[in-house]
């Protein structure tokens, strides 16, 4: 299995919820990883724990449909990830023991943090962060975004669809058809986008509100819990916003929109940070200059050479750092490609399929998969040294 292992001292649960969210979808699904107990010399998810799939057929599926569509066509795509998508991962497992136990909580609760996934992105697309992160003490939520940004978001209760991938070329085509004019229809995609940005937030932060009360729910807190009382996890401060290309966008988002002095850190790997001026997307141009930016204990950014952003996103990701001030840091990797942070390309490039993935999709940056992945997270844990607690190990 070519995920690797997390390395913090405690072991790994992790649970899948429909958290409650003043949206369209009305809730988000979300996936919470957080301490279990002591790891074993040893650790290994897959002797006899239930653990979670970590792509399965229904999601390859749409998967195949976002990302192979132009060579194969959309039908073709589905069909052929659908049937060849999970082997080609080995049938990977996300590193967490579902429904474990939870380990009792210092004074004032873990530590939270809370991932937003990139175009196209879905509940396990990162999941090497989380669990690394759970296991070094602390709460670490990936939400399933239902803005049209996932390339499929269903429910965890019922399996429903809450929402599917919307593609830039059909919207493009949907507003062209219905303003006509060049401009106006710019300004509509604007707006939408804006309004997948103000959406995420709006999840973002209902998964922060909602996690002990889904905790709570799936059994897996200690007899003494009042979560009226006291918080399991610590999402009122101290809480790390993280995000990858859109979802880069949406936790700078979450940060610079915080009136109630939430956050403290933001990790941001290969964020899409588009536009000049009044055309800035996805985030805003009024958040670039917003404070809790300047407050922030830490805010870094990955940025990668052979990704496609590089050209247009490079200005605007200065702009965040230099907001941050002494806070801001950047770790440029001249040689990865867009998704080098994510799971994603550990698991393609080194499956038992990777012939067939590197001929339709190719590598994502010169720079190995495995060594970007390991180094990115070795990075995340020292920007977030201040954000674990003593107790943590």
């Amino acid at each position: 299995m070519p995920l690797p292992e997390p390395t913090g001292p405690h072991r790994v649960g992790v649970i899948e919820a429909d958290v409650a969210a003043p949206t369209e979808a009305g809730v988000v699904p979300c996936v919470i990883y957080y301490p279990a107990g002591a790891s074993t010399a040893e650790p290994s998810y897959f002797s006899s724990e239930p653990t979670l799939q970590w792509l399965d057929a229904r999601y390859a599926g749409a998967l195949g449909r976002c990302h192979l569509a132009e060579t194969l066509g959309p039908y073709t795509a589905e069909v052929f990830m659908n049937a060849l998508g999970p082997s080609a991962t080995g049938y990977e497992r996300v590193r967490g023991a579902v429904g474990a136990p939870a380990l009792p909580a210092p004074a004032g609760g873990w530590p939270t943090a809370v991932f937003s996934h990139s175009m196209t992105g879905w509940r396990h697309v990162n999941s090497a962060f989380m669990s690394e992160i759970a296991s070094r003490g602390a709460v670490a939520i990936h939400v399933e975004h239902c803005d049209g940004s996932a390339c499929l978001a269903t429910a965890v209760g019922d399996g429903r669809v809450l929402a599917e991938y919307v593609s830039w070329q059909d919207k493009e085509a949907e507003l062209r058809a219905a303003h006509g004019d060049e401009k106006d229809a710019w300004a509509a995609a604007l707006a939408w986008r804006h309004g997948q940005c103000a959406t995420r937030v709006a999840e973002t932060l209902a998964a922060l509100d909602g996690v002990d009360g889904a905790l709570l729910a799936a059994g897996v807190l200690p007899a003494d819990v009042d979560i009226t009382r006291g918080r399991f996890s610590r999402t009122s401060s101290g809480v790390a916003a993280l995000g990858q290309s859109f979802g880069g966008a949406s936790a700078a988002a979450c940060v610079a929109r915080d009136d109630r002095g939430r956050f403290s850190h933001c990790l941001l790997y290969d964020p899409w940070l588009d536009g000049d001026g009044s055309d800035r997307h996805p985030l805003p141009d009024g958040d670039y200059a917003a404070a809790p930016l300047a407050a922030l204990a830490n805010l870094s950014i990955w940025r990668n050479g052979q990704s496609q952003l590089l050209a247009t996103c490079s200005k605007n990701c200065d702009a965040l750092v230099a907001r941050a001030g002494a806070a801001g840091r950047v770790h440029d990797y001249a040689d990865a490609g867009h998704f080098a942070q994510t799971d994603a390309p550990v698991v393609f490039e080194q499956g038992p399929l990777s012939f067939v993935y590197d001929a339709l999709r190719g590598k994502d940056g010169a720079m190995d998969s495995a060594t970007a992945l390991r180094r990115c997270t070795e990075e995340s844990v020292a920007a977030l040294a201040s954000f674990f607690s003593a107790e943590s190990g």
